[in-house]
């Protein structure tokens, strides 16, 4: 309630000053932010950080030169138990805006974790955000980057998609083809290659070999159940090819399901949600049962609730598979050192790790 009466009053001063309609844009822009940085700072001081996070992501994206803006930004981020110049935290803080609605947030934190680290999974969260946000170009450019990061068949078909936003057929054609060489067993990269091919002859833009493609895939689309299209899509007649496409497309499905699951997971751990988080780690592990950044998340989400014997039983699962995790001896060593402060097997207070989207 604090926050809201504070939130109308600044209101209320703000409109006093508040410039005529068709007033300069900087003008209007920089009242906005001035109104967004006292709504932050009385959230900030009333405790709720992610208000004030908030209001604060909106103040740098009005005014992204303004070093203070920036600062009282990431003293919010250290009071969230989070390291401003940390690549994991800040691409945490992206996810979290990004699934709250928060896009200008997610922006923000995604940039910031650019300028740490050059990520192609960052650029292509990012590039999906403006895509969101109608911002074709920006999009575009975030999806380019990624991939001359490394060759991606869902960059290049995200890469399409903008492009055939903006009318550019030609260009989307060519980035959906590039994506279905990269992955032809993916059916959902192949269904936005001939709709990119047919949208491209709608618009006058014609593909010889893109028209065959279309031809024979609708044929191989024509099967009559799932199994078998996925058969002749892969692998014409050969049993073998088969079955070896299918499980290897089973499993690339299985690890992307395990993927969202473990982003879902930081997400909440952010929020210390814990027991929702480490659910959410667990699904991840039934589908990706080797996953060792899941044991990892799931050490640290429960050294966060003071479980310090789940959580070093979780880290030494983890070290098991992979012996040389850094995450996984650090929070072993955070734990033990814990548990001899507390006593064996007591809970207690402990700063635990981040988790890991």
């Amino acid at each position: 309630m604090l926050v809201a009466a504070i939130a109308v009053a600044l209101e209320a001063s703000a409109l006093l000053v508040m410039p005529a309609v068709g007033a300069p844009k900087n003008e209007q822009k920089y009242l906005q932010a001035r109104v967004s940085e006292m709504k932050g700072e009385a959230a900030q001081k009333a405790g709720n950080l992610k208000q004030a996070i908030q209001h604060l992501h909106k103040v740098v994206y009005l005014e992204p030169e303004s070093t203070s803006a920036r600062l009282k930004l990431e003293v919010v981020i250290v009071a969230m138990g989070k390291d401003p110049k940390s690549f994991q935290d800040r691409s945490t803080l992206g996810f979290v805006a990004r699934v709250s609605g928060d896009f200008v947030g997610a922006i923000i934190e995604y940039e910031e974790a650019l300028k740490i680290k050059d990520d192609a999974r960052i650029r292509e969260l990012l590039g999906d955000v403006f895509r969101v946000r109608d911002n074709v170009e920006d999009a575009i450019a975030q999806y380019q980057a990624g991939i001359k990061l490394g060759d991606s068949a869902m960059l290049e078909v995200k890469l399409g998609q903008a492009f055939s936003a903006r009318k550019d057929e030609a260009r989307a054609v060519e980035a959906f083809k590039r994506a279905a060489k990269l992955n032809p067993e993916d059916p959902d990269t192949l269904d936005a290659l001939i709709l990119g091919l047919e949208n491209a002859q709608r618009s006058g833009v014609h593909d010889s070999d893109g028209e065959q493609a279309i031809k024979e895939l609708r044929q191989k689309a024509s099967a009559k159940d799932q199994g078998t299209f996925e058969y002749t899509i892969r692998c014409g007649s050969d049993p073998a090819s088969a079955k070896r496409a299918l499980d290897s497309l089973a499993q690339a499905r299985s690890l992307k399901a395990a993927q969202q699951h473990l982003e879902a997971g930081a997400g909440l751990q952010l929020l210390k949600k814990y027991d929702e988080a480490i659910v959410e780690y667990k699904k991840a592990l039934e589908l990706n049962p080797n996953s060792c950044m899941s044991m990892v998340n799931v050490g640290t989400a429960l050294q966060a609730t003071g479980d310090y014997a789940d959580a070093l039983t979780w880290y030494r699962k983890a070290l098991a598979i992979q012996p040389d995790n850094v995450a996984a001896k650090q929070g072993l060593v955070e734990v033990e050192m814990a548990m001899k402060r507390a006593g064996a097997g007591t809970k207690g207070e402990a700063e635990p790790l981040g988790a890991s989207p």
